[in-house]
């Protein structure tokens, strides 16, 4: 996450995506072509993870290597929009370094746990509502409830690769929207 992050920082200060807009590049093109190449790193992650995985003989997902592997791909490009999504306040890389443990913190660990916590009256909801701003949550519930095969299909291998696909596409689409509006007022 943080080094997506100080990437796009980076380009913040060195106004290198102004350069390509003003030089006539779309900012959808910009962004699309932001996330393929952050995505061929996510292939091989996702490759060596599952290999690990069925090398290691881990229960349920060394014997479906194949779900692993599109399921840490997928994970892979929802994280990919989120840390987009979560770099557009950040105006240099100070203020980045500055915020980063505490959002680290947030994503990580208390989101995580507000289900457990709640006193809410179904958490069922809380949980879907997590896996939708979290792709963390959604690929580790999947992760951990798959190989129980949970009474819950909201708790399924199928879910968690939905819930991913939908908060990235989400993520990458309030990216570039933002981005196109404030280029808009320049």
């Amino acid at each position: 996450m943080s080094s997506i992050l100080s990437i796009t920082s980076d380009e913040k200060e060195s106004k290198v995506k102004d350069y390509l807009i003003s030089s006539g590049v779309k900012l959808h093109s910009y962004w699309l072509g932001s996330f393929a190449y952050d995505i061929i790193p996510s292939l091989i992650d996702a490759g060596y993870i599952t290999i690990m995985l069925v090398l290691s003989e881990v229960g349920y997902w060394s014997r479906y290597g194949g779900h692993t592997f599109f399921m840490l791909f997928i994970f892979n490009m929802s994280f990919t929009s989120f840390t987009y999504f979560l770099s557009l306040p950040f105006k240099n890389t100070i203020s980045l370094y500055l915020t980063l443990p505490l959002l680290a913190f947030v994503v990580f660990f208390i989101a995580p746990i507000i289900p457990a916590v709640s006193t809410f009256g179904n958490k069922d909801y809380i949980m879907l509502l997590i896996m939708l701003v979290s792709p963390f949550y959604s690929v580790y519930i999947g992760l951990a409830f798959t190989p129980f095969e949970y009474s819950k299909t909201y708790y399924s291998y199928t879910s968690c690769i939905f819930w991913l696909i939908i908060s990235g596409t989400i993520y990458l689409t309030l990216t570039i929207l933002i981005e196109i509006k404030s280029y808009r007022k320049i």
